[in-house]
């Protein structure tokens, strides 16, 4: 049994989380600049590279200047472990495309398993490929949200491969 399974210890990561929430709730109330709270929602960003090129993004349109990178797996853990006690969930998405990362789907897996929602924008690319589909669904993730740029293909948006729509009603 994993320590996160134990029965005590999802009670203290209850009471620990719900400590956190009442002094992120007075701080709020009472207007306070500085808090001893941890945050309760944190975003990480898996990736900075993408594979699409959305007009309004600076990853997408160019403007972005920071140096391309990918989060490895350990330093998510670490990130992770540090904070899993008072923060409750995660968005893992922000100006990439966060399944460019080979080790998303073992960062939503070992979220989950610290009883933290995780949510993931994505392109939709990563769908084309099956295995993908059923990888993700075994991960535990929590909320997916799949933003498009547009609902009919254009080829200059679209970065070394090609766009298709399928809506079933």
């Amino acid at each position: 049994m994993s320590l996160t399974e134990n029965p005590v210890h999802q009670d203290i990561l209850q009471q620990s989380r719900g400590d956190n929430n009442r002094l992120l709730q007075r701080a709020y109330e009472t207007r306070e600049l500085v808090t001893n709270a941890m945050p309760s929602h944190i975003w990480i960003e898996p990736t900075n590279r993408c594979n699409a090129r959305c007009p309004l993004c600076p990853t997408g349109n160019g403007e972005s200047v920071r140096p391309k990178s990918m989060l490895p797996l350990d330093t998510f853990k670490s990130i992770v472990d540090e904070v899993y006690p008072y923060t409750e969930s995660m968005n893992l998405w922000n100006i990439g495309e966060p399944f460019l990362n080979q080790e998303l789907f073992g960062m939503i897996a070992y979220a989950s398993q610290h009883k933290m929602a995780t949510r993931v924008s994505t392109n939709g690319f990563v769908f084309y490929d099956q295995s993908n589909i059923e990888r993700l669904v075994d991960s535990g993730l929590t909320d997916l949200v799949v933003s498009l740029d547009g609902t009919t293909a254009d080829k200059k948006r679209i970065k070394n491969g090609w766009f298709r729509l399928e809506i079933g009603w």
